[in-house]
């Protein structure tokens, strides 16, 4: 397993946007609070019966919306490859942080 890992990064192909499926980009905070998982969970149920891939990107309010830590996490936003997704499901209603929001 792990050697095939290691081919997949050595040769840059992505087995999740290589796949034929329509791939889903799901945007939430503090997935491990009881809502973000039940959503979750929802989500993958769903997915899989539909064929669909999901990748999830998430942050923690650990260090709150106004510490250099707390702003960094919420850059993975800008971290998400955008262009490789067909469609976004974005729980705003999980963000602390407004300005993630609005990006």
């Amino acid at each position: 397993m792990y050697a095939y890992k290691k081919r997949i990064a050595i040769e840059g192909d992505c087995v999740m946007f290589n796949n034929q499926r329509k791939n889903i980009c799901v945007i939430l905070c503090d997935v491990a609070d009881h809502y973000q998982e039940q959503v979750c969970r929802v989500l993958t149920s769903n997915a899989r019966v539909k064929g669909y891939n999901l990748a999830y990107f998430s942050f923690f309010l650990t260090y709150g919306v106004d510490t250099k830590n707390g702003q960094g996490e919420a850059n993975i936003i800008n971290l998400i490859p955008y262009e490789n997704f067909d469609g976004f499901i974005v729980c705003h209603d999980t963000f602390q942080n407004k300005e993630a929001v609005i990006q």
